[in-house]
């Protein structure tokens, strides 16, 4: 399965993002409308999706599919180049430049809070590593030279996209 197939399939892509949208709309609809946001908005989306996308299951997809009367054949492949698709082709890493250093966001813990975040030298970085989050999903872990870990991907990546995901880390960070 090629990773950008939802970029030359888009009648595919949105008949899935349809079923994704009412799903997303279903759980924090009351959210959404207490703060006058739309999924319209592609930044609203844009979050709401990282919140969601750790949901996406085939099995869950398909009976979604078939309730909206769409007729869609999806396995892990699919559902990974349509998260592939739907962050426009960009992995879950943030990168910073000062002056004199490039900085690399990661977090302290598994949950995305203020508190965890923490924004890493990238000369302090020893290596990259992989950890499974759920069944089908991965996140980047940093270590750095005085041993500690954290996590690196603000999100979790599906494992066809892995390998791809830390390619694309380590060329930014070589990059530097």
């Amino acid at each position: 399965m090629n990773k950008n197939y939802y970029f030359t399939k888009r009648d595919e892509y949105e008949l899935i993002n349809s079923v994704v949208k009412k799903e997303i709309e279903r759980i924090w609809g009351n959210e959404l409308s207490s703060s006058n946001a739309t999924l319209d908005n592609d930044q609203v989306y844009k979050d709401y999706f990282e919140r969601y996308q750790h949901l996406i299951d085939v099995d869950i997809l398909k009976l979604q599919l078939s309730e909206a009367s769409i007729e869609l054949a999806v396995n892990q492949d699919k559902i990974a180049a349509f998260i592939h698709r739907s962050r426009n082709g960009e992995f879950p890493f943030s990168i910073r430049k000062t002056e004199s250093k490039f900085w690399l966001q990661c977090f302290s813990s598994d949950v995305n809070k203020s508190e965890s975040l923490v924004w890493l030298d990238a000369a302090s970085i020893e290596s990259f590593g992989v950890y499974k989050s759920d069944l089908n999903r991965f996140m980047v872990k940093a270590s750095t030279i005085t041993g500690k870990e954290y996590r690196a991907s603000i999100y979790s990546i599906p494992e066809m996209l892995i390998e791809d995901a830390l390619h694309d880390l380590i060329s930014q960070c070589s990059d530097l």
